[in-house]
């Protein structure tokens, strides 16, 4: 952890730099840049979930894990039967 004086020297720091952008930048520039950050955030966000898609949410895998929750189904079930579909693509 810090101690209280780093975070007086970060917290300076932080000061000065944002007053001296505040100074030398106009309020349509800041606004763009603003928008742009909103956007990228966006971007990150749906490419976080379309991950997630891919890779960690597989239907095989969910199907398994919905196999062992019934208490029914052993490795011939969770391999194919049960209702789940072998769509391995």
């Amino acid at each position: 952890m810090a101690s209280p004086r780093m975070d007086q020297v970060f917290y300076s720091a932080h000061s000065k730099a944002s007053h001296y952008i505040l100074r030398h930048t106009s309020h349509r520039f800041r606004a763009i840049i603003e928008h742009a950050v909103l956007g990228l955030a966006i971007c990150a966000f749906c490419t976080v979930i379309l991950s997630h898609r891919a890779f960690v949410h597989r239907e095989d895998i969910a199907c398994i894990s919905h196999v062992n929750d019934d208490g029914e189904g052993g490795v011939a079930e969770a391999n194919g039967g049960g209702g789940c579909s072998n769509n391995m693509s």
